[in-house]
């Protein structure tokens, strides 16, 4: 609902700006409709950086550091390539930290299984030698 009465406000002043330059009808048009989209375009951006923060959080950043990144990015602090470069370490680490999880996870039910007696000695460390193979653990 703001947004509807900001872009009939906005339409309106833009008008009025348009009908004074020279008037000329088209520029009241013009000024007009750049009024009445100008505040959609506003929303459209933030949507756009929001969507921007969960898709780079949804891959390895926290919202809070991804604002900040976009906070230095529009500072102009850092170059676009800095922040992807900072970003896929962000990425990199998120990976190796669900390498680890998984290995853990799947460790346990190897544990659970040789304790429950389904697996001997052999079997167990053979598995587990090929889950850390699997896993890059040496």
């Amino acid at each position: 609902m703001k947004l509807i009465v900001l872009s009939l406000i906005m339409g309106f002043i833009g008008l009025n700006i348009g009908g004074m330059i020279s008037g000329a009808e088209i520029y009241a048009i013009l000024f007009g409709i750049v009024g009445v989209l100008s505040p959609g375009f506003y929303v459209l951006e933030r949507i756009y950086k929001e969507l921007k923060v969960n898709k780079y959080h949804d891959e390895a950043l926290s919202p809070v550091t991804e604002l900040e990144l976009l906070k230095l990015e529009e500072l102009e602090v850092l170059s676009n390539s800095q922040l992807e470069e900072i970003r896929e370490i962000y990425k990199k680490n998120a990976d190796k930290n669900d390498t680890r999880e998984q290995y853990q996870r799947s460790k346990q039910v190897l544990d659970e299984l040789k304790q429950a007696g389904h697996l001997n000695n052999e079997q167990y460390f053979t598995a587990l030698d090929k889950l850390e193979a699997n896993h890059g653990i040496n």
